[in-house]
């Protein structure tokens, strides 16, 4: 015996109307929170960009001591994009982002971060380094470069192309997607 098409139900009818919406609910929920966190990820990207200096052109190069009192120079890193952090110790966004640099150096050896400390005394910084596992390169900055770069607030971070360029200044504090977007 074959059954009439009209009589059997159908996926809507089948479902009970509580679990339609809940599904709905569930979803419009997930559509406000992605358009959130979008609107959020853009605010925080342009203003950030609206606060930074205004850098054009070939990056200024510096030579500054590491931790272990190395000189470092930028120019040892022309043909890889470089990610320059300027933060420090006692500044609360910058020990925010310190673990998104961290896990962001991590996951890509072939970009070059490099931790910029500005005013920071060199036992905390020390310590801080221990302590947060920071997993690249530490430099001292001095007044001159800060200058070069136009930094007049923490932290601010400078993306530069392979070619030794500016690619993209922000002031403010970056996570780890906001850093994926900026280098490539």
């Amino acid at each position: 015996m074959t059954e009439d098409p009209s009589e059997s139900p159908t996926a809507a009818q089948a479902t009970p109307p509580a679990r339609r919406s809940r599904g709905r609910r569930r979803l419009r929920h997930l559509g406000q929170w992605l358009l959130f966190v979008t609107l959020a990820f853009t605010a925080v990207t342009v203003v950030g960009r609206l606060r930074a200096p205004a850098l054009d052109g070939p990056a200024p190069n510096f030579a500054l001591r590491n931790l272990d009192g190395e000189i470092v120079q930028l120019s040892d890193f022309r043909g890889q994009t470089v990610v320059l952090n300027f933060w420090a110790t006692w500044c609360p966004p910058c020990r925010v982002e310190l673990p998104s640099f961290a896990r962001f150096a991590r996951k890509n050896p072939e970009i070059a971060v490099l931790g910029l400390s500005v005013q920071s005394p060199p036992n905390d910084l020390k310590a801080t380094v221990e302590k947060r596992e920071i997993p690249y390169p530490v430099l001292i900055v001095d007044g001159e470069t800060a200058e070069a770069y136009g930094v007049s607030s923490l932290p601010t971070t400078i993306i530069i192309t392979p070619e030794g360029q500016v690619r993209w200044a922000h002031s403010g504090v970056l996570f780890g997607p906001q850093l994926w977007w900026m280098t490539r």
